[in-house]
């Protein structure tokens, strides 16, 4: 349930002042952190606000201008940013474990090392986001636009991102372990030495994506278009690859072992095994 400030409080009369105020009333008293859970802003205008650690679990910022503000290390857990703009936003270690962010705009924010566990990023704008190292197991990603993101080392295991667009997107040593990925666009994305293993990839886009050494232990990869995607050196031991497209795609070094990998015979001479 959230709740407004007391207009009596300290906290209340400088934000009313608005980001100038609020931000050289943090500089002088860096001893002091805000507590403003559950505090309703919905809809306000907060753009270059500092919260670097400020507590704003609950808190209520759907539909607020959150541009370049300052979440560095702050605790929004459990805080609901739907439809909010975050473009430029600092939101690096923010702990945000099932935050809300539904149809949130983030392109180009600043994402590394934050804990986004069970968030919901469903339908979000996160193109060019860095995502580096950041939580996000069993976060919901449902149609998000990840296009060109920084999700290198991220931990993705058991989320869900169905129908997302991942492409050009750079999923480097990423823990995709159990996600659901059915349905996504990873066209040109490097999944190389990413973890697959178990993964839902059927009838995804991989084309042109790298995967070298990465680990898709039985994978479910029925019906994906895997044209000219790079397995070099991956493990595809056990996985499902029923009537994938693998036109022009490299398996130099993959390991096989139990893979169905059904080609009509037109296409058998296509695809590099070695």
């Amino acid at each position: 349930m959230t709740h407004s400030l007391k207009p009596e409080s300290t906290e209340w009369n400088v934000l009313e002042k608005g980001a100038q105020a609020w931000n050289e009333w943090r500089r002088q008293t860096p001893e002091h952190t805000p507590d403003l859970s559950s505090v309703d802003f919905a809809g306000r205008d907060l753009s270059g606000f500092n919260f670097q650690g400020c507590k704003l679990t609950g808190a209520e910022l759907s539909g607020c201008d959150l541009q370049d503000v300052d979440f560095t290390e702050a605790d929004l857990s459990e805080a609901s940013l739907c439809s909010s703009y975050l473009g430029g936003a600092i939101l690096a270690g923010a702990v945000m474990r099932r935050a809300r962010l539904t149809g949130a705009f983030l392109e180009g924010s600043d994402l590394s090392a934050a804990n986004l566990e069970s968030a919901e990023l469903s339908s979000a704008y996160l193109g060019l986001t860095l995502f580096g190292k950041a939580r996000l197991r069993g976060a919901c990603l449902r149609s998000a636009h990840i296009r060109g993101a920084d999700l290198s080392g991220a931990d993705l295991w058991g989320g869900d991102l169905q129908g997302a667009n991942l492409t050009d997107a750079n999923l480097q040593k990423a823990n995709l372990r159990t996600a659901e990925l059915q349905g996504a666009d990873l066209s040109g994305a490097d999944l190389s030495g990413a973890r697959l293993t178990l993964s839902n990839l059927r009838r995804a886009s991989l084309v042109g994506t790298n995967l070298s050494g990465a680990n898709l232990r039985a994978a479910y990869l029925e019906e994906a278009d895997l044209r000219s995607a790079d397995f070099t050196q991956a493990n595809l031991s056990g996985a499902h690859c029923e009537d994938a497209r693998l036109e022009g795609a490299i398996f130099q070094g993959a390991n096989l072992n139990n893979a169905t990998l059904l080609l009509s015979p037109p296409k058998q001479d296509r695809a590099q095994v070695g």
